[in-house]
């Protein structure tokens, strides 16, 4: 984890990777980082709002080739999730958590047209940085937050028709265990247990 924010740096998230593609099938073998880029400005993260250069961190970033992918957000395309390639252009005036890797969106799916299975992931923060690296094993990856699903899509999150709709084969939840918790969190399933 970064000592100023709440969330897991660069090291982390991709430990955190490399464990879930170990539990969805331990013969995908994982994207390895290419280098570490180093931003040049000072990261601040969530813990230290208001000490401005009192309290920072360095803000380490991985390099992945990843495949070519169309990324839709909240249903439109989108050039990218994050701001990784600003981040690693040193053009990212005030890097952070959200900034590189994505903000929270109430969707984000990754489609790479790859012809394997597709999977749900249902998350908060925590899965932003690795969902591009998950997506990568995959045909479609969908990623859904429902604290803000329903916000952006303009309709409340039904699990069974996401399910048969996007043909998803497994599902995934990422996340402080606090979050899922939350109402928001709770789904509802139709049909036999």
């Amino acid at each position: 984890f970064y000592v100023t924010d709440h969330h897991w740096n660069y090291l982390g998230s991709y430990k955190g990777y490399t464990q879930v593609l170990e539990l969805i099938n331990p013969d995908i073998s994982p994207l390895e980082p290419l280098e570490t880029v180093t931003s040049s400005n000072t990261f601040q993260g969530s813990k230290s709002i208001g000490f401005y250069n009192t309290l920072s961190d360095k803000m380490n970033v991985y390099k992945f080739n990843y495949p070519d992918m169309r990324i839709y957000i909240n249903g439109l395309e989108s050039e990218d999730y994050g701001s990784q390639d600003a981040f690693f252009d040193n053009l990212l005036k005030t890097p952070g958590y959200g900034a590189v890797y994505g903000e929270d969106v109430g969707e984000v799916v990754f489609d790479t047209d790859n012809r394997n299975s597709n999977i749900l992931i249902i998350g908060e923060s925590y899965d932003n940085a690795i969902i591009k690296l998950i997506a990568s094993h995959f045909n479609r990856t969908h990623c859904v937050d429902l604290r803000y699903y329903e916000h952006y899509m303009n309709m409340p999150f039904n699990f069974d028709e996401y399910i048969d709709v996007n043909d998803i084969e497994k599902v995934l939840f990422i996340g402080n265990i606090d979050f899922f918790s939350l109402k928001e969190f709770n789904i509802d399933t139709e049909g036999d247990e």
